[in-house]
């Protein structure tokens, strides 16, 4: 699991839930699905996009493509 902030906040070792583009809460699927600080990586990894269950619960190739997303992205797990 990410640490992101809605993770963080529910534990309450951060004051707001929000993703640093402030247009939602920084949740897994905001990240790997809309966030648009990464959506030219997103664009790369992903050219003709994909579900957030296969990101998430997909093949070996389709979770290689997430673990270099968080990679590239330098996202803390």
């Amino acid at each position: 699991m990410f640490r992101l902030h809605a993770h963080l906040r529910r534990i309450n070792v951060v004051d707001t839930a929000q993703c640093q583009c402030g247009t939602a809460e920084e949740t897994p699927a905001h990240i790997l699905q809309e966030c648009p600080i990464y959506s030219d990586v997103r664009s790369q990894i992903w050219p003709e996009g994909a579900d957030l269950k296969d990101k998430l619960w997909g093949t070996l190739d389709d979770l290689a493509r997430t673990a270099l997303f968080v990679n590239t992205t330098n996202l803390r797990v």
